[in-house]
């Protein structure tokens, strides 16, 4: 895809579930060999109340201004932009498929025909979010929302603990004995809601740095960062490590089949074998590996490859289907520092 840099990097601007289907479609058109380009999703107020008066566009409320609408443009094999060519089979096909996932092409409208683009209506407009996530129980709720539960000692999912005097000791205490009393194997909707999300980061080349705890103790790495103590989503998880989140740089600790900790700080390996091509994340990881045998998930910003390291060893350019394996502790693809 001659234009699929610049493609990811709108699609990712959009809001949560619209990013979703258009990552879908986006990944139908790279499939299918479809040339677009996706040159617009999000859209200030100014530019379009500049589009209503140039008359190309009809109205202040579009789907533009909610992160709810794409406009794209056929291609070339040499990149030129084909203005006219929505009727070729190619693109029909795609604007059908588009169609199938629940988005309203503007080909389609009568009194204001606007083939460049694609809106999701998801629950009507303005109902999409962008950083706002949704729990197993179906309650939504913001990060800085859920941060604030967390202080409150309130952690989610029905549970509730009394606040005593000094809260990082308190926290300390409480991981520590829950550590006595529960066993490091992952639930199967935790798994599923990391790999979901991992697939997620590596389709929209999202960075990502996630610590899953075993038996070492990490709470002194959780405090360089914002103790969080929630549920494991994958909603809550991509909002983490959205570009535009407050927490999305640093590490993720995942322990007991939960958010620990968000935005924490790793030891960072200076082992000279490292391959040049690995970044600071997987240094990150492969140092944290070295020094407690805690699992860690890595996904490149740059690739979108998805790494897994352990007991200083790792491997890069792995699969859904071999993370999935891995978190339940199926090692055996495990073929390392390839």
């Amino acid at each position: 895809m001659i234009y699929d840099r610049r493609n990811r990097e709108n699609i990712n601007k959009l809001a949560i579930n619209t990013r979703k289907k258009a990552l879908v479609w986006y990944e139908f058109c790279v499939k299918n060999n479809i040339e677009i380009l996706i040159y617009e999703t999000i859209r200030t107020k100014e530019k379009q109340r500049e589009n209503v008066n140039k008359g190309a566009s009809q109205t202040m409320k579009s789907y533009h201004l909610v992160g709810q609408a794409l406009d794209f443009v056929p291609v070339n094999s040499k990149g030129k932009t084909l203005w006219n060519g929505y009727n070729a089979d190619d693109i029909r096909k795609a604007i059908n498929y588009a169609r199938q996932l629940g988005f309203t092409w503007g080909g389609d409208w009568k009194s204001f025909v606007d083939k460049p683009h694609l809106q999701y209506e998801h629950n009507g407009y303005g109902t999409d979010v962008f950083k706002e996530v949704e729990s197993s129980k179906q309650i939504t709720f913001g990060i800085e929302e859920l941060v604030k539960k967390t202080l409150r000692g309130d952690f989610g999912n029905g549970e509730t603990r009394k606040k005593l005097l000094g809260s990082k000791y308190n926290l300390q205490n409480i991981f520590n004995l829950e550590r006595l009393f529960t066993k490091t194997s992952i639930k199967d909707e935790v798994a599923a809601a990391i790999v979901q999300a991992c697939d997620y980061f590596s389709k929209t080349k999202t960075g990502a740095l996630i610590v899953l705890s075993q038996n070492s103790e990490l709470y002194n790495y959780a405090q360089t960062g914002v103790l969080i103590r929630s549920i494991v989503s994958e909603e809550l998880l991509e909002n983490i490590f959205f570009k535009n989140s407050p927490l999305h740089d640093g590490a993720v600790i995942i322990a007991d089949n939960k958010i620990l900790a968000a935005r924490c700080i790793l030891p960072v390996s200076d082992n000279t074998n490292i391959p040049g091509s690995l970044g600071l994340r997987h240094r990150a990881a492969i140092g944290m590996s070295a020094v407690t045998d805690a699992h860690i998930i890595v996904v490149s910003e740059e690739t979108g490859n998805i790494s897994f390291v352990k007991d200083g060893h790792f491997k890069v350019r792995i699969t859904p289907q071999e993370l999935n394996s891995f978190l339940h502790n199926d090692f055996t693809g495990f073929v390392v520092n390839k």
